[in-house]
């Protein structure tokens, strides 16, 4: 399993490491590369939405969640 977590600033091209530009692209290549049996990502930075168009990901309905009560609780 493997687990990329970034959170910083982006653009429309890509994050921005240290001065320096990593594309979308290669961002995407490098964890499609990866041999792990589950591959997570998250990218909290603006545009990293970016990152997932080439693979024609569509925003579907909002989920509904509903809560319904457990019953009576407390302590004595």
């Amino acid at each position: 399993m493997l687990i990329v977590f970034h959170s910083g600033h982006a653009g429309r091209d890509g994050l921005h490491l240290k001065g320096e530009l990593l594309p979308w692209s290669r961002l995407r290549a490098a964890i499609q590369r990866q041999r792990a049996g589950v591959v997570i990502g998250f990218v909290d930075a603006c545009y990293s939405g970016a990152i997932l168009t080439p693979k024609g990901f569509v925003r579907g309905p909002p989920l509904k969640v509903s809560l319904a009560p457990l019953g009576p609780g407390g302590r004595c």
